[in-house]
Formats: structure tokens, sequence, C-alpha cells
């Protein structure tokens, strides 16, 4: 159910009452859930008394998929419930049979550890310490879906940052102390209840989401996905980030099985270096740019791993993965509280936590098979490296910043040196901020004129015909574009508007169709609306030439001058109507194509 959070004192994230409660609860969670996997750990291992050492029965992998499986099991349910009742409520009951159940854990493990011959008890203490885990999981979901509400957007990436690497942590750092767990869970408790909540919810949409069920809520938000192509491709980039995570851990390994734990203290390192980076750079550059920089860093750093010939070699390796390993998840989480709304969050994190896990324990499974194989550990090490190289550089190329650049890149010299490109107007688009960018639509090229005459990143509103066209629709979906399909010109409107208040650039072809013969249609009134709601500026453009060059009748394009022109932008007045904007734009662009030809 949606609520609304308390958020006084929040300019400091750190002064923010109710973040610090919730941050404190998750570090006091996670002591908890480490020292579960700490026992379950003991229960797979067995005192080899020839040579007084410890030997592990269970192998780490398997221990390792046992404490992931909650969040396959239990994820979209946590969503589920968050959304539907108040997050205080859920978070206060996870952690009350969190609390409930250790205490009869503990007495198990207790007994269990002094008869440890006995399978049955090593079964029932692994089912219970799964229980415990499975508690997790709602506390985790819940608290990002809380996040957006109680810190500004200025602080959410640090804050997502404090909260997802302590998380991380629970896998890569090693805890050896037993003592304080039923303290850390009365401590977390009682520091639930401090949370102030305020229910901010219209009695409509409070009465819907009591009578959905989980099935159709399921449903709802997958058909919420199908429509809402950025936060399904941030869903997708978190299923290939678990798949190199699975491969990094079966590198760790194969490396050192002895001296795991020296290596994971090394990614604990990263992962704090990664905080302090995030703190000083959190709102100095774009999300987009942050991620497409961080797995550039991975490419160099799986490229080098062939260097790596001894154990102590290792760290250079690793602490930059563990950096890199925050960022990214870090930027994926703030990714989806900014775009998708609060009656869909819960869910959307659930169907994250439900499917990122899944693709982690199945490539885990699969890649821990290469263990198997008779090599030396550090030519796995490198073989391994070699695949997570291919998997990056796959990653890479979907990235569309990286993409945009790369064919920006390429096809400037294709267009000055076989259209002889001229452009005019270029200082008009030296506004920072939200842009909407409209004018004529010649012809194939189009798209990538403008994105040439353009230094900013832009997103581009194509109909949906786009994505059947041969070597364009490629290009396309490598490409940022929003798509709008028959009968859905709502949705991708709305896309656009979310877009353009995160300040981003957009280009709009008002016509909606190629030109048949080279002149100016009819404008439609999308593009009016996205200046109404979003207030941005329209920059009016008139492309000469690209009907001759490539047009709706030819196959192939013919070699021939195109020149574009940018004119003065058309500012936000709250007094126009939406025909009054379509009018004066039509009329914008009519005048520089006139001047053109």
């Amino acid at each position: 159910m949606p609520e609304k959070i308390s958020t006084e004192n929040n300019n400091n994230l750190f002064a923010n009452k109710n973040f610090v409660l919730l941050f404190l609860i998750n570090i006091l969670v996670i002591f908890v859930d480490k020292l579960i996997v700490a026992a379950l750990q003991a229960e797979g291992c067995k005192i080899d008394t020839t040579y007084s050492s410890v030997v592990p029965i269970i192998p780490p992998i398997v221990i390792t998929i046992i404490s992931i499986l909650p969040y396959i099991f239990f994820a979209p349910l946590a969503g589920y419930l968050t959304d539907k009742y108040k997050k205080k409520d859920i978070l206060f009951k996870s952690l009350l049979v969190k609390f409930a159940t250790i205490p009869f854990v503990t007495a198990l493990v207790i007994f269990g550890l002094s008869m440890s011959y006995l399978v049955l008890y090593k079964i029932v203490h692994i089912l219970a310490g799964f229980s415990i885990l499975s508690c997790s999981v709602f506390i985790n979901i819940i608290s990002l879906s809380l996040i957006p509400s109680i810190v500004p957007k200025s602080n959410l990436r640090l804050a997502n940052a404090l909260i997802i690497s302590f998380n991380l942590l629970t896998y890569f750092s090693i805890l050896v102390i037993g003592t304080f767990i039923l303290i850390s869970s009365i401590i977390s408790l009682v520091l639930a209840k401090f949370i102030k909540v305020e229910e901010n919810q219209p009695l409509k949409d409070s009465f819907h989401e009591s009578k959905t069920t989980f099935i159709e809520s399921f449903k709802n938000t997958i058909a919420y996905l199908k429509t809402h192509q950025k936060t399904k491709r941030t869903i997708e980039l978190a299923c290939a980030l678990s798949l190199l995570t699975s491969v990094f851990y079966i590198a760790l390994i194969a490396l050192a099985q002895d001296k795991l734990n020296t290596l994971l203290i090394m990614i604990g390192s990263g992962i704090l270096l990664g905080i302090i980076g995030i703190n000083f750079l959190q709102n100095k550059f774009k999300l987009n740019d942050l991620l497409t920089f961080s797995f550039i860093v991975l490419v160099i750093t799986f490229g080098t791993a062939q260097f790596v010939n001894s154990i102590e070699m290792a760290w250079f390796w690793l602490i930059p993965i563990g950096i890199v390993n925050v960022i990214i998840n870090m930027l994926i989480e703030t990714a989806i509280q900014k775009t998708v709304p609060n009656r869909f969050r819960g869910k959307v994190f659930g169907f994250k936590a439900f499917i990122t896990n899944l693709v982690f324990v199945v490539s885990l499974i699969i890649m821990s098979q290469f263990v198997l194989v008779k090599v030396s550990p550090l030519e796995l090490l490198h073989a391994l490296a070699c695949f997570a190289l291919a998997i990056t550089l796959i990653i890479l190329f979907f990235r569309r910043n990286f993409v945009y650049y790369v064919l920006r890149l390429l096809f400037k010299p294709i267009m000055y040196t076989f259209f002889q490109l001229k452009i005019k107007g270029r200082q008009h688009l030296k506004h920072k901020g939200a842009l909407i960018l409209a004018g004529n639509h010649t012809g194939w090229l189009d798209g990538f004129i403008v994105g040439t005459a353009s230094k900013r990143n832009l997103e581009f509103m194509v109909t949906s015909e786009v994505l059947s066209w041969p070597i364009i629709s490629h290009v396309a979906r490598a490409l940022a574009f929003i798509p709008v399909f028959d009968g859905q010109g709502k949705n991708a409107l709305k896309e656009a508007i979310d877009d353009l208040k995160c300040g981003k650039a957009i280009c709009i072809f008002p016509e909606g169709k190629l030109s048949e013969d080279g002149s100016i249609g009819k404008f439609n009134r999308g593009v009016a609306r996205l200046q109404t709601k979003s207030q941005a500026p329209i920059i009016p453009f008139a492309i000469h030439g690209g009907f001759e060059a490539w047009s709706y009748h030819h196959k192939l394009p013919r070699f021939h001058k195109i020149v574009i022109e940018f004119g003065e932008p058309i500012y936000y007045i709250q007094e126009k109507d939406e025909k009054s904007i379509i009018d004066e734009l039509k009329q914008k662009v009519i005048e520089l194509k006139n001047n053109l030809s």
C-alpha cells in the first residue's frame, strides 16, 4: 500500500532519523544472517582428528545456494505484501518472526553440534536457518521500497549504496563472532517501532489493492514491465550482473579455497571504497554515464586478469570488482526507485530479486562444474575471466550510452563525407536539462542527422513499425528509443515525460510518419503534450535534403547534400494551449525549411 514517510530533517542523510533507523535495522539483520550462514557452514564441516583440522563435507557453493534460495521462493510474495499492506507493519512482523525463530534455531544448533553424526539434526538446522533468512527477504525489499519516501532524490544513490553494500558484504566477508544474536534481534524490533509512517493513500486505490490477489498482482507486474521498457531493461541488466557475479564467485573458489576468506576481504575493501566514491560523485555524473563507466572498468579488470599469477596479486583484480559491484547495484536500485510508481515498487523489487537470484543460482550450479575440471586454479581463473570479459563486452554493447557514442563516432564521418552534412543554429542546443527537439520527418536518415548534429545523447520517439525495418530496427533497438505502439500512445508519452522530468533530451517528429513527397504534413499534438506536462523548451529544427538522400520510396540511400538548422527555443508558457504550441512549432519549422530551400 503506498504511503508517505516523515522526511523532516532529511537534507542531511545522516540527520534523517527514519533513514538512520532503517539503516541500523538492516545492519543488525545482516549481522544475524551472517551468523546463521556461519552456523550453516559449521553444520557442513567435520573435524579431522588426524590432522586437527576442519574439513568441509558440504561445498561452500551449496551453502551459498541455500542462503539465496529464500529470495527465489519468497521475493515475489514479499513485493506483493509490501505494496498491499502498511510497509511498517510488514517490516515489524518480519522482524518479529525472525526473532521468534532464533531461540529455537540456537537450541538446535547447540544440541546438533554435540550430536553432529546425526544427519537428521543437520537437515533440521539447515531448514531452520533457511526460515530465518527468509524473513530477511521481506526486510530487504521493504527497505528498498521505503527509501524513496524517506530521503530526497539528491541522496538516493548514497542511501542505496549504504543499504546494498552491507547486503553484499553478507556474501563477501567472514564474521567469526557467534554471539549477540538475540540482542541484535531485540534492538532491530525496537528500532522498527520508532520509524514514523504517515498514511497518504486515496480510498479508491486502497480498496483496489485490498481486492487484488497475489496471482493478479504478479500478472499486473508483468504487464507493467512489458509497457515500461526502461524498468524492464534495468532488470535485464541486473540479471546480467548476477551472471557475472556467479562467474566471479566460482573464480574465487578456483583460485584459493583455503584462503577464500582473505580474498573476500579484498572484495569488502572494494565495496567500502565504492561507498566512499559514491558519496563524493553521487550528483556529479548521470546514472547512465556511471553505468557505462563501471562496465568499462570491468572490461579492463577482466581483460587484465590474465596477468594474475598468484594469490598475492589477486587483490589488484578483486578491489575494482568490489567497487564496480556496489556502484552498479546501487544504480540499478536507484533507477527502479525513480521510474517505478509507489504502488508497483514493491512488486517490481520482488520480481527483480526473484529473477536475479534465480539467474545467480542456475549459473552458479552450471559454472561450478568447471571446478571439477583437472586444470590448475590459475588456469581456471584465467578461463573464467575470459568468459566474464565476453559477457561484459556483450552487456556494454547493449548499453545505449556506449552504443550511442560508438555509432555517432562511426556515422559522423559518413554523414560529413557522403552527404556533406551542414549544421546551422547549433548554439540553440546548449540548453542544459530537459529538452524537446521537434522537426520535419523527411526520410530514413533523419535520426542519424539529428543525432550527429546534437552533442547530447537523445532519446527518439518512434513508431512501432520501425521495429520491423531491416538494419534500422537493429540500430533503433541499440539506441535510446521510445516505441509508440498502436493504441498505447499514452504509455509512450508518459515514458517520455518521465525522462524529461529527469533532465533528458527527447527527439520527436510531430508528423508521426515519413513524408511521401518531401513537404511538411500535419503535426500531431503529442509534442505539445510533452511540453505542457514537463515544461521543457522545444527546439524546432528543419531538415533539407533528407528526402532526396533516402526517402520513403527508396530501399537504398543516394548521396545528396543535407542541411539541418535548429531554431530558437519555444519556451513553456502556461497560458498557451496545445493547439497554440503546435501552430507555433509548425510555423517555425516551415520558416526554417524555407530558408534552407
